[in-house]
């Protein structure tokens, strides 16, 4: 989900569990409210985790923070929009261009690693 009335990006805590995604935690708990004004169910979000967010040619590392969001698995707030500055087509509600993808940094450094394996095994010479 976009929302450019969000500060941050937020992912929900189930997807979190759900896919083992590595936390870091706060130095300070953070409060975050819903829209109407009253207190995310969660209570203060105190764990984040860093994914990287590709778009096109643009991949860039950004924080999420781990709460209750409903049924979004992921808000992409205003941090995004710095960061991408998206087409959208507002009166259609859709994202135009590339389609947004989401890995962990895990899964980044793995798959360079395999890549740079694969590259390098086939430059060395077996006699």
């Amino acid at each position: 989900m976009l929302d450019s009335g969000a500060m941050e990006n937020f992912i929900n805590n189930w997807v979190v569990m759900k896919l083992r995604l590595g936390l870091k935690k706060l130095a300070f708990p953070k409060p975050v409210y819903t829209v109407n004004g009253s207190m995310n169910r969660n209570g203060e979000i105190t764990h984040y985790c860093d994914l990287l967010v590709r778009q096109g040619n643009k991949k860039l590392r950004q924080q999420f923070y781990i709460t209750n969001i409903g049924k979004d698995d992921f808000i992409l707030g205003y941090l995004w929009f710095q960061g991408f500055n998206p087409d959208v087509d507002w009166a259609k509600n859709q994202l135009k261009g590339p389609q947004v993808k989401i890995k962990t940094i895990r899964y980044n450094i793995i798959t360079h690693a395999k890549q740079w394996a694969k590259e390098t095994h086939n430059k060395i010479d077996i006699a």
